[in-house]
């Protein structure tokens, strides 16, 4: 080919792409043009300083903004949800018509207009805009709606209009603890005559100021701090501290503490039942008693052993490169490589693992809890069925557990493993869970393709 043709072909390419990238834009810009043009308001969310929304026949919810920060002045004084609010904002700067109709103001009364059920009433600077919200048209798709005193009105969508359409519930602030959740270092839980008590020492790691030999589980901490700070009250039922004994709250049930350090901290009262889903509560800080759901209450530890880190095997998993299983005497070694795990050894399965099958192993052993401890010695002399143990590059042991074959008479009965949780670490023994040790089994066979007869060697 000349040099000629493709110095043109270049040029003709070009020309396409500086056509086509043209286009694009204007029809970008066409489109943008067009939705601007169905807006019924030009502003944006941070210019609004005020806002009041009127629903028919209710009192009048009054928002103010201060220093950046909004909060509901009336029909009561209270924080607001900021996530539900910039909802609503965005609905209000975003709102668009699906139609226009210029109508004589004397006509409004047919669109529901001179009695509206909602009016929304925002300020920006020193000037109100008012929006009303009528009836709906006849096919009950969209609402009609009135700006200010002029003489258009407008058909909304009905999403837009849902999306207006706030009662104090649902803009006001539904947190029972508000603390920063990371900087919560401490939680006190009474129930009746007991104390759940445990302090943060450092980012990961938490205790009991009362058990300093019990170690507990951040994970299980964690968790249960997400449970309360998600906490959202589900009904006000009163504003004042009035009555409390109506509700269980003068001598409740169960208190909840949440603290930073010293200076800051906020306290749950929990009461009596509502109905089967609902109980009442109130934090103290503030005024007023909620509904909350019953379900907080399973997710609350009974006792400082429902935080207890209970695990048989702590380890973590990227660092294990070497696994050695033992199953029915015969004996398997994988090794990572990169990220693939290889059989090697004299005992080697048709076909190297699946990563997520090894995983799945590595996981389950992460995840057992023991339910108690068991006496070593009572299993010391017994036949052991398998085993697997784990390792780093070094070939450091990162944990051991084994288990001991079953008699005809401890089929029956919770199984026990003796776990080496690291090099040098004394081997002792646990009770744990039937299903455990059988998922265990199963996660191996798998690894091991073997065949339902359960000879222990690969099919």
């Amino acid at each position: 080919m000349k040099w000629k043709q493709i110095i043109v072909y270049l040029v003709v390419l070009v020309a396409l792409a500086g056509y086509y990238f043209i286009e694009t834009a204007q029809r970008e810009k066409a489109k943008e043009e067009k939705i601007q043009s169905k807006k019924i308001f030009d502003i944006k969310k941070d210019q609004v300083e005020s806002i009041k929304i009127t629903r028919k026949g209710q009192k009048t919810l009054f928002l103010e903004k201060k220093n950046n920060k909004w909060s509901i002045v009336e029909p009561i004084r209270t924080e607001v949800d900021s996530f539900s609010l910039d909802n609503f904002l965005n609905s209000l700067v975003n709102l668009s018509a699906e139609k226009k109709l210029t109508i004589d103001r004397k006509e409004f009364s047919k669109f529901g207009l001179d009695k509206p059920y909602i009016t929304i009433e925002f300020k920006i600077d020193d000037t109100w805009k008012t929006l009303k919200i009528g009836d709906k048209n006849p096919t009950g798709e969209n609402y009609y709606a009135g700006v200010d005193k002029k003489s258009e009105v407008y058909m909304i969508a009905s999403f837009q209009e849902s999306s207006l359409d706030k009662k104090l519930f649902d803009l006001r602030d539904k947190r029972l603890f508000t603390l920063n959740r990371d900087k919560v270092d401490r939680i006190e839980i009474a129930e009746n005559s007991s104390l759940i008590k445990v302090i943060k020492k450092s980012q990961n790691k938490w205790q009991s100021p009362d058990n300093l030999d019990t170690p507990i589980k951040t994970e299980k901490v964690n968790s249960l701090l997400d449970s309360l700070t998600w906490l959202r009250a589900r009904k006000f039922v009163q504003e004042t501290d009035d009555n409390l004994e109506k509700y269980g709250l003068k001598q409740p049930e169960i208190q909840v503490v949440l603290a930073i350090q010293k200076s800051k901290s906020q306290t749950l009262l929990i009461g009596k039942e509502k109905d089967k889903t609902q109980r009442y509560a109130k934090i103290t800080s503030r005024p007023g008693v909620v509904l909350i759901s019953k379900s907080i209450i399973n997710d609350l530890p009974k006792s400082l052993k429902d935080l207890e880190d209970r695990n048989l095997l702590s380890f973590d998993t990227d660092s294990v490169q070497k696994i050695v299983i033992s199953y029915n005497q015969h004996t398997y070694q994988l090794t990572r490589k990169d990220d693939k795990w290889l059989w090697e050894g004299a005992e080697k399965p048709k076909s190297n693992p699946d990563t997520l099958d090894v995983n799945s192993l590595l996981w389950k052993l992460k995840d057992i809890e023991y339910q108690e401890k068991a006496e070593n010695r009572k299993y010391e002399d017994k036949q052991i069925e398998g085993s697997i143990s784990l390792a780093d590059n070094s070939g450091k042991l990162l944990g051991l557990m084994r288990w001991p074959r079953e008699s005809e008479g401890e089929k029956e009965k919770k199984p026990v493993v003796l776990v080496k949780k690291q090099q040098g670490a004394k081997t002792l023994a646990y009770i744990i869970e039937k299903e455990d040790l059988s998922d265990v089994k199963d996660k191996i066979k798998t690894l091991l393709g073997t065949a339902k007869s359960g000879t222990g060697k690969p099919s």
